[in-house]
């Protein structure tokens, strides 16, 4: 299981958490591979997804389950049955943007993550990398599931629409 924007403090500990409790981790072996391109970000995660399963491998759970990191997705996704993706292209700088610029001409929105004028740029930016993502997938892991965990969700799904998986 691959996990890309794993530098995420908002959604990295909850689906680490959820991973190593679940079935799959119980069952048998599963490797979660942590991908982020924040390297310091990325340190900070695995750290907090190790010491998660050494607290787990205490209570005798989830003991054949691993943790990797990779600042290059591509190492991570080769064979990989699921890819959840938690990005945020641009960072926590264009998403004030996203909001802020509309603002200038009276537009409010609160959040701009999935429509309006603060959605049609994040789905600008976030578009190319989610196919990029895809691209890479086609090649190396082209029987994984993808999992868009990151805004905007709408106009990524119409990308997909029709294709396998």
């Amino acid at each position: 299981m691959v996990l890309i924007g794993a530098g995420s403090l908002t959604f990295t500990p909850s689906l680490l958490r959820g991973l190593i409790s679940s079935g799959m981790a119980q069952e048998g072996a599963l490797t979660i591979a942590l991908v982020d391109i924040d390297p310091n970000m990325l340190d900070m995660m695995y750290e907090v997804g190790t010491r998660l399963l050494e607290g787990f491998k205490k209570m005798r759970k989830a003991e054949e389950l691993k943790i990797e990191k990779y600042v290059e997705r591509r190492g991570a996704l080769e064979g990989a049955d699921f890819v959840i993706i938690t990005i945020g292209v641009g960072g926590v700088k264009a998403t004030h943007i996203d909001i802020e610029v509309p603002r200038r001409y009276s537009i409010e929105q609160t959040v701009g993550d999935t429509v309006g004028p603060g959605g049609i740029m994040r789905a600008l930016r976030h578009i190319p990398a989610l196919l990029d993502i895809a691209r890479d997938m086609e090649d190396l892991c082209p029987n994984a599931y993808m999992f868009n965990y990151s805004d905007p969700l709408t106009p990524s799904l119409e990308l997909f629409k029709g294709r396998p998986r």
